[in-house]
């Protein structure tokens, strides 16, 4: 694991350097986010790191989610809706809806929890619509994960290519396994419609089921390939600028 840069640890913690490094010891945005994702508890090893948080496909334009913002924070917004607070708010609402079926699980059987307090898990049918609204893709203002190093990316499209490389292999075990056959049959085909097999339309055969299989994989293999030079590339450059 590489973890986040010491000055943002600090920072969060809200720990002295002490006066030279506070001076010039600075942490990078990059830095600060990253130890975000870290302490949310995703592990920068594990695929769904730059994981985007539960946000809305639209804004406070939507009816239902201006209702929600207003049944739970209600007072917030009056005493501090100058203040741009509405952009955390609204991801604050939209991780409740996201984890409505847990936070339920915490309070069932209980009159006194604090999570019976958030309105918007006592109204059935707002909460429904909300859920609509809820995704993990990019959309709305979020469309960009934030605190993702280049060696995390790299991982993960080091995942995606061992994961092509495995279909391509039990795409070959399968035609290892079927080509005989699928010639076979051609050939009785081709025998019943006028009894006339030449080497060449066995070439045909043979190339037409193989490259049925091949040409998606290679031209994706393409793709990955462009993607790790490009991401290699910048990495080198991080490392040595």
């Amino acid at each position: 694991m590489e973890p986040p840069p010491i000055p943002s640890v600090l920072l969060r913690g809200e720990w002295s350097m002490g006066k030279v490094l506070e001076v010039y010891w600075r942490f990078s945005m990059i830095g600060d986010t990253y130890l975000g994702r870290c302490l949310a508890g995703l592990m920068p090893e594990k695929p769904n790191f730059g994981i985007l948080p539960p946000h809305f496909t639209a804004g406070r334009e939507n009816p239902f989610i201006e209702e929600g913002m207003k049944r739970c924070f209600g007072v917030i917004l009056r005493r501090y809706g100058g203040f741009g607070v509405e952009g955390a708010l609204l991801l604050f609402l939209a991780s409740i809806v996201y984890h409505h079926e847990w936070l339920k699980t915490q309070i069932a059987g209980t009159t006194d929890h604090p999570f019976l307090q958030i309105p918007i898990l006592n109204d059935p049918k707002l909460l429904e619509e909300l859920k609509k609204l809820v995704t993990l893709d990019p959309a709305g203002a979020v469309t960009m994960a934030t605190g993702v190093p280049e060696s995390v990316k790299l991982r993960d499209k080091l995942r995606e290519v061992i994961g092509l490389l495995t279909e391509y292999r039990n795409d070959v075990k399968w035609l290892k396994e079927n080509l005989t056959e699928m010639v076979k049959n051609a050939m009785e085909e081709k025998a019943t419609e006028n009894g006339n097999i030449t080497a060449t339309f066995v070439a045909e055969q043979v190339a037409a089921a193989t490259s049925k299989l091949a040409a998606p994989l290679v031209k994706q293999m393409e793709e990955m390939e462009q993607d790790l030079l490009l991401l290699l590339g910048h990495a080198h450059r991080v490392l040595w600028v």
